[in-house]
């Protein structure tokens, strides 16, 4: 069996041991979105530094329900935490986000949206209402589903199908 780095290009040879095998495929990164969209991290493979990349929000879908925040909530979200590039939070967006304290479009996207995953959901967290939310991930390849029930923040799989 002949295996190339991807890294210097380089082949090798090595026997198809099945404990071999084993340790190869478990050095193989597995990604979930909750995983993609933390802090980048360096991990040690085969003696090389390899650092994740950030994967950013595309999109997020109201599926069903409505949240609210008040002006006085969303100014304290915004002075307190790290917001990615395109924010609901931002007023000066030129788009008005919000119909009274009504969120009306949940803008998350952009540089640092996927490293701030996590304060999306602090943010959240001050919210009104109840909410299902579909977040599509860089490049459409991925979703994650949010449920908001008055402030209390939830992830959850997603699935799609024919009805």
């Amino acid at each position: 069996m002949v295996f190339v780095s991807a890294t210097t290009g380089s082949s090798f040879l090595s026997y198809p041991l099945k404990q071999d095998i084993e340790r190869f495929i478990s050095r193989i990164p597995t990604w979930t979105a909750t995983q993609r969209t933390s802090s980048p991290t360096s991990k040690n493979y085969c003696g090389k530094t390899v650092s994740q990349m950030s994967y950013n929000i595309d999109s997020i879908d109201y599926i069903r329900g409505k949240l609210y925040m008040s002006r006085a909530a969303r100014r304290s979200a915004e002075a307190a935490f790290d917001l990615p590039e395109i924010c609901f939070l931002n007023e000066s967006d030129g788009d008005v986000c919000f119909d009274g304290d009504a969120i009306d479009k949940l803008w998350w996207s952009g540089a640092g949206s996927g490293h701030a995953f996590k304060t999306l959901k602090q943010v959240l967290a001050q919210t009104t209402g109840n909410a299902d939310l579909l977040l599509t991930w860089e490049g459409g390849d991925s979703h994650t589903g949010l449920r908001v029930v008055e402030g209390v923040v939830t992830e959850h799989e997603v699935g799609f199908c024919l009805l």
